[in-house]
């Protein structure tokens, strides 16, 4: 009887290793390989204050405004221009990058009237194009590019439950995005990055192990137990 049951275990024991491949290790898929670039996120607070002079401070680049660290990019210039000098009106066939780029908002450091947030507006004319930036508030700015939780992949919604999320191989699609909360609105940012460990866990290689172990322990218990029958 006791042999019936040890032959029993090990006939158990080497199934569940053979089908290893199905169960072991099921999410490493998300592991990194070697020398792969890993992305951390986290989301945070943004704050902010309300009046076209306002400001807005995040702890990382936000998607949908440009120019937030003044760049020397030609569309940042040109925008900073408009801001001073008032609207520019251009013929149709002029009206390319840098006119015609970015996103709807825009921040200009100096506007030279301590307003910082403006929509871009354009307007086509019949063979023209009028170029124009209107201060907005930073409140109107934020409602009007934030998302809700729901619209956020399930991974970084996690980063508002106060997670570091990773990625491998390219940040978080979600990144740079505003999400809409009730106290609130929080930016999901990249935190960090680094490439893989030389060492990175291999997933295969352990299942290979163990479906190996399995179909011997399989092999041993048939073979042990046939010619006893006989």
């Amino acid at each position: 009887m006791a042999r019936d049951w040890s032959s029993l275990v090990l006939l158990v024991v080497g199934l569940v290793l053979v089908t290893s491949p199905f169960w072991l290790f099921a999410d490493a898929g998300e592991d990194p390989h070697e020398g792969e670039r890993v992305y951390a996120h986290e989301a945070a607070e943004i704050e902010y204050s309300e009046g076209v002079r306002g400001y807005i401070r995040a702890d990382g680049e936000i998607e949908r405004l440009d120019c937030q660290y003044y760049d020397s990019k030609a569309g940042c210039l040109f925008a900073a221009h408009v801001a001073q000098h008032g609207p520019v009106v251009v013929n149709v066939t002029d009206f390319y990058y840098p006119y015609d780029s970015g996103a709807e908002y825009v921040v200009v450091g100096d506007s030279d009237s301590e307003k910082h947030f403006y929509r871009r507006v354009v307007e086509r004319g019949e063979g023209t194009v009028s170029y124009s930036l209107e201060a907005v508030a930073p409140e109107t700015l934020l409602a009007d590019i934030a998302v809700n939780e729901s619209d956020l992949s399930p991974k970084a919604a996690r980063t508002l439950d106060g997670e570091t999320v990773q990625t491998h191989g390219r940040p978080l699609p979600d990144a740079g995005e505003v999400v809409r909360s009730d106290d609130g609105y929080y930016l999901i940012y990249e935190s960090g990055g680094w490439d893989a460990d030389p060492n990175t866990f291999d997933a295969k290689f352990y299942r290979a192990v163990a479906f190996l172990v399995g179909l011997g322990t399989l092999r041993w218990q048939w073979r042990g137990d046939g010619p006893a029958e006989r």
